[in-house]
């Protein structure tokens, strides 16, 4: 299973109250030791609102290189 962060959920109108960075390393904690979970930092590397269509597209197009487990 793939955990993908977003930097900027497109249906957020308020401010996070984490930064993505810290969301990010939350995930990894939260996985760590279970085997078949990685977490990916694609979508916080890409500028804008996240939509799964792009991300589904630059993952297929990346492979296992965009994931860090």
């Amino acid at each position: 299973m793939l955990f993908v962060p977003a930097a900027v959920p497109r249906t957020r109108r308020r401010p996070i109250w984490r930064r993505p960075t810290d969301r990010f390393a939350m995930v990894q904690l939260a996985i760590a030791g279970h085997a078949g979970f990685a977490v990916s930092d694609l979508e916080l590397r890409r500028p804008g609102p996240s939509y799964t269509v792009d991300t589904l597209t630059e993952l297929a197009r990346r492979g296992r290189r965009a994931v860090s487990s």
